[in-house]
């Protein structure tokens, strides 16, 4: 047994260097502490390797690639914002004018997103009148006989089709392709009002449509007399009209302010956009687009029946 012991010891003092060599799990160039997201947090971070991994263009790109009202905001286009200013005072304020670098996205920091956001719904403004014509348009009847009916396919609705292209491009966001609804006002007596879903790729000249369709086929039975032939006239409204709209580009969330030497004990902390530049106006940048819709509405049919000579 007194052999045993000593083969253990043996053992243990052969492998004691090799264990106090190992760095302690959680060490390294990552050693986190928990703080509150309220007022000027900041993590405990040790200040990071060279050789530490970042997040990737091609991965930034994979992220931004679909289409939809958000995407992520670069410390690039943050510097472009109107209030940009007011975050670097107001990090001076807190933490000095260290030597630092800004981030955003920060692939350490998932919780603490910075994004570019366009509203849901984009109100569209009419230049003018329409331009509108009406004609009568005649569908004859399937069949015609002795004291028989006739049956004729009509077509009754509202569909409408636009073209826009940009005329001044958002400072931020450039570049990215964006969904949202467009919502056209009614023009009274002449078009009602509607919706469309459509993607906007905020750079200037850039086209876009959308379109809009609720026409429906209607068949009519009318009745044929002997030695007649019936038929339907449909009215058809087409109006044409230039419209405008405006598209937002707000940004939210945070900005990373990394220093290279610690501030009060930590390398980095964390400024919510929404808390230092409260007003949107400030944090915001605008693309504006213009084009025209037409507008095409069946709405009325009479039916006619002549005597065939």
């Amino acid at each position: 047994m007194f052999c045993g012991i000593l083969a253990v010891l043996s053992i243990f003092m052969l492998l004691a260097p090799l264990v106090c060599a190992l760095p302690f799990l959680g060490g390294g160039d990552e050693v986190l502490d928990i703080f509150s997201r309220s007022g000027g947090g900041a993590r405990n971070l040790k200040k990071f390797g060279e050789n530490l991994p970042s997040l990737s263009s091609s991965t930034q790109t994979q992220r931004r690639a679909s289409a939809s009202n958000c995407t992520l905001l670069t410390e690039h286009e943050a510097k472009k914002l109107p209030g940009w200013q007011k975050i670097i005072e107001h990090a001076d304020k807190l933490w000095g004018t260290g030597k630092r670098s800004i981030k955003t996205n920060d692939e350490h920091e998932p919780d603490y997103p910075a994004k570019i956001c366009i509203a849901d719904k984009i109100q569209i403004s009419y230049q003018g009148a329409p331009s509108c014509m009406t004609e009568n348009v005649t569908t004859d009847g399937l069949l015609s006989g002795t004291n028989g009916t006739a049956s004729v396919s009509v077509t009754q609705g509202f569909s409408a089709s636009s073209s826009f292209s940009l005329s001044e491009s958002a400072t931020i966001g450039v570049s990215q392709s964006y969904m949202t609804m467009l919502n056209f006002p009614e023009v009274a007596s002449t078009m009602q009002d509607f919706a469309t879903s459509v993607s906007i790729t905020n750079y200037v000249s850039e086209y876009f449509t959308s379109s809009y369709d609720e026409m429906e086929t209607v068949t009519l039975l009318v009745a044929v007399s002997d030695g007649h032939h019936c038929s339907v006239i449909e009215s058809v409204t087409t109006c044409t009209i230039e419209g405008t709209g405006e598209l937002q580009f707000i940004a939210s969330g945070y900005i990373w302010f990394e220093y290279v030497d610690p501030v009060a004990g930590h390398y980095k902390y964390p400024v919510m956009l929404e808390d230092v530049l409260p007003d949107p106006a400030s944090r915001s940048s605008y693309a504006r687009f213009r084009g025209n819709t037409t507008a095409i509405s069946r709405s009325s049919y009479q039916a006619t029946c002549k005597e065939v000579s």
